[in-house]
């Protein structure tokens, strides 16, 4: 409910959801647990945190897991080259992690 009062009031809310990361806390092409800005179009950035040292490597170490988990059911999160806007980025996505046609 919290999300969709978020998107449908376009409120611009910092909440906790899964977003694909683009180079943010050095992952990419995997999605994840994160805080990001949530408005109309969705996710319209990830918000960075300082993660010490351990938190790092343990987010890392997830990040992996997660990877491993959609490579076993064959759902890779590289996007194929159909999947691509002319910036190079998934569908959808601008280059500020906004999503812009998932609603």
């Amino acid at each position: 409910a919290r999300i969709t009062r978020a998107i449908l009031g376009n409120e611009n809310s910092v909440l906790t959801v899964s977003a694909m990361l683009l180079g943010e806390y050095g992952e990419k092409d995997v999605f994840a647990g994160v805080p990001c800005i949530v408005n109309r179009n969705g996710v319209r950035r990830v918000i960075p945190l300082s993660l010490d040292e351990q938190e790092a490597e343990l987010f890392h170490t997830s990040c992996h897991t997660l990877r491993t988990s959609f490579e076993s059911l064959s759902l890779v999160l590289s996007p194929s080259s159909d999947m691509l806007s002319a910036s190079g980025l998934p569908v959808g996505f601008s280059e500020s992690c906004e999503v812009t046609d998932a609603l």
